[in-house]
């Protein structure tokens, strides 16, 4: 038998010239499928490093608060900035996509990168791009303060040397007036709320710079933001024309003569007198503990004395005043018919909304299109809407009367939808909101209008985020 030795040793001898011919064949594609691995691997890399700058691309344009070019510039400004972090320049593609409920802004990013191992089978470069879009929504608030004229000047202005204490409270101007919708007409005057908006603007604030030494954000802490959105009346005239329905008529020749008498617990004597309705006629209140149960009440209607409204709806078809009293109640919905104004001086007025029913969270309700809507030294301490959109209040304070402490507004929130207002005196008035963000399911807030939450743009605070 021959030696196995021998024999191997024969063979290898006669394939010894083969196996050197395929391991050289064989070679580069051994080194290529190896290396390519890497390659691709670098490619994946490259990818991935291309996207996530792309991303940051479009998310720092679109956070900018400006003109479209402005935003679109700055994206690219960041990506030529971050961009030296690639091997190979990119090249992008950018544009706006107006398809999309908010304007969004796209990039598309390609570039060449050269290999290391596939060039021994060809392949010299590979492709690698990617793609970005982001846009931005507002971060949107509670409904506080609304003035909802669309065309006037001044529907939000402060005389004489005023503050407006509303630390919570969003600010908003419906106007698309272009001059002082938003005006506090001195240096001394101080609107401190959350945020202050307007669709028109206004120069300055109506602050004239160059008499005031300093900015505008020491009378506004918060700042204009100008060009707000538009924003329709989100509670709307039908709720109170659904609410008269039911106030039945005042019959002509109801006069503030036809008064007989109502007695409440001590202090003077309050008059009054029902019609053949059963509606009040002209009433006037003069004594303290009267206690006041829901009805209509034609012609005037004066309180010049501590008063408690029962739990109800009150309608209201003449002018309504309010004198020296206090005047409270919970569960109270006060109406006021078209031609109806108000004047509150000297009084406390504490009142809560009902918090179910259609009139929920509903305090004050009128379509009383009236200049002489007045308010003067007065607490008012409301938990509710206070609904007259067509309605101006002219509103005084005085440093000297007795309202001067948050403390005494103890209602947890009032939201205001007015045509407008102005605030005049020497004193600080306060608007109660709550503080942060409205928790519907808060006992505390019972009542409050899902109509009003997030509705009023917080024009200062944008959130940025990918599409894609």
């Amino acid at each position: 038998m021959p030696n196995l030795r021998t024999t191997w040793s024969h063979y290898l001898q006669k394939t010894r010239g083969n196996v050197a011919l395929i391991v050289a064949f064989l070679a580069p594609i051994l080194i290529a499928s190896t290396g390519g691995v890497v390659d691709i691997s670098l490619r994946l890399s490259t990818e991935q490093k291309l996207q996530a700058l792309l991303d940051g691309a479009v998310l720092a344009g679109v956070s900018v608060d400006g003109t479209e070019p402005e935003r679109m510039q700055s994206a690219v400004d960041f990506f030529e900035a971050v961009s030296v972090e690639l091997s190979t320049p990119a090249a992008v593609n950018w544009a706006w996509d107006r398809n999309r409920q908010n304007p969004t802004l796209t990039a598309h990013a390609s570039l060449t990168q050269p290999t290391i191992f596939l060039g021994i089978i060809g392949i010299d470069n590979m492709a690698v791009t990617a793609r970005a879009a982001a846009t931005t929504s507002r971060v949107w608030g509670d409904g506080c303060w609304m003035s909802m004229d669309e065309h006037r000047a001044h529907t939000i202005e402060l005389h004489d040397d005023v503050k407006i204490e509303a630390p919570n409270c969003h600010f908003y101007g419906n106007s698309d007036h272009s001059f002082d919708v938003v005006d506090l007409h001195s240096c001394t005057n101080v609107l401190n709320a959350r945020m202050v908006q307007t669709v028109g603007g206004g120069h300055h604030a109506g602050i004239d710079e160059d008499h005031c030494r300093g900015s505008l954000t020491d009378n506004i802490p918060s700042g204009v933001f100008l060009n707000a959105y538009v924003i329709a009346d989100p509670i709307g005239h039908n709720i109170v024309h659904r609410a008269m329905e039911l106030a039945g008529e005042c019959v002509s020749g109801n006069s503030d003569e036809s008064q007989g008498r109502t007695r409440g617990r001590g202090g003077r004597r309050g008059r009054g007198g029902r019609n053949s309705n059963g509606n009040h006629s002209g009433t006037i209140i003069e004594d303290d503990g009267t206690v006041l149960s829901p009805g209509a009440f034609c012609g005037r209607f004066e309180i010049r004395a501590d008063t408690r409204f029962l739990p109800g709806t009150y309608f209201f078809h003449g002018n309504v005043k309010f004198r020296g009293a206090e005047i409270v109640g919970d569960g109270v919905t006060l109406v006021f018919a078209d031609n109806v104004s108000f004047e509150w001086k000297d009084s406390q007025l504490i009142l809560s909304a009902p918090t179910e029913g259609e009139l929920a969270g509903m305090a004050i309700l009128g379509l009383n299109d009236s200049d002489n809507n007045r308010i003067r030294d007065s607490l008012i301490d409301i938990q509710g809407v206070v609904y007259m959109p067509l309605a101006k209040i002219d509103w005084t304070n005085s440093s000297s009367n007795s309202y001067r402490s948050m403390s005494q507004v103890q209602h947890n929130w009032t939201a205001w939808i007015v045509e407008g207002a102005k605030w005049r005196g020497t004193g600080t008035i306060y608007l109660n909101f709550p503080d942060g963000d409205f928790d519907p399911d808060d006992r505390d807030y019972l009542g409050y209008p899902r109509e009003l939450l997030n509705i009023l743009p917080e024009s200062n605070n944008l959130t940025a985020h990918l599409v894609y």
